[in-house]
């Protein structure tokens, strides 16, 4: 395996590994779908070079939703443009993801098809967020705070091409990531993650398990939790 320091290391060994099948997935239809591992890092860095052409690059970024290619994509792309990944519990009540987002001062949200129209008050009144991403948007979900996620890429399509690369991590043990956990022993908490935190467990992963290039791994666990991320990176 290769040991990997923080998310643009990472970023570098997916293109390493640029024809292997990433991850398959199925459509709404129940088609199956590839993606490999060059065009996971593709988005990786459309979505990283979109994030800093919309200002939110150092800022707290929250994503919410179902298991699918943009979320990962995503949580990436936020780790690799030097800002701050939240990932959150599709479960929980909206005022409850909204205050939890507050707690923290997040600045945006990457949202999936599934929260269309549930942040309709957030957009009016949140005190922190500015910047709303759908994922899968409807015809009444974009307005002036709301941009689709295909906007994100095409604005990170044109930044790529005029030669933007990945801010470098000089800082492993900043603060890369920020959670909440699930308050089985009382109230949830915040629990804070550099980018030494996340791939020292990733890499540690790799290493206790002796994974191989004919190995494929079912996502089952709910894509928000570090046991289901750690398993997903390795």
């Amino acid at each position: 395996y290769s040991r990997v320091s923080d998310a643009v290391d990472f970023q570098k060994l997916l293109k390493k590994h640029d024809s292997r099948i990433a991850l398959s997935y199925f459509d709404k239809s129940r088609q199956l779908h590839d993606m490999t591992y060059g065009e996971v890092a593709d988005i990786v860095k459309k979505v990283s070079a979109g994030i800093s052409a919309m200002g939110l690059s150092g800022k707290k970024i929250a994503v919410i939703g179902e298991t699918s290619y943009q979320w990962i994509t995503s949580y990436i792309g936020i780790l690799t443009s030097g800002s701050i990944v939240i990932p959150m519990d599709k479960e929980l009540d909206i005022k409850e993801i909204e205050g939890f987002l507050e707690s923290v001062d997040a600045s945006a949200i990457i949202y999936s098809g599934s929260f269309n129209g549930k942040f309709s008050d957030a957009k009016q009144s949140h005190k922190t967020l500015t910047s709303f991403i759908a994922i899968s948007p409807d015809e009444n979900e974009l307005d002036a705070k709301t941009v689709s996620f295909e906007t994100v890429l095409e604005k990170g399509e044109a930044s790529v091409a005029s030669g933007y690369e990945f801010p470098e991590i000089e800082d492993r043990e900043k603060l890369a990531e920020m959670l909440f956990t699930s308050g089985t022993t009382g109230t949830s908490k915040r629990v804070m993650l550099s980018q030494k935190n996340i791939f020292s467990v990733v890499t540690a992963a790799a290493a206790t398990v002796e994974f191989t290039p004919d190995d494929t791994i079912v996502s089952v666990l709910p894509i928000h939790h570090t046991y289901e991320l750690a398993c997903m990176l390795a």
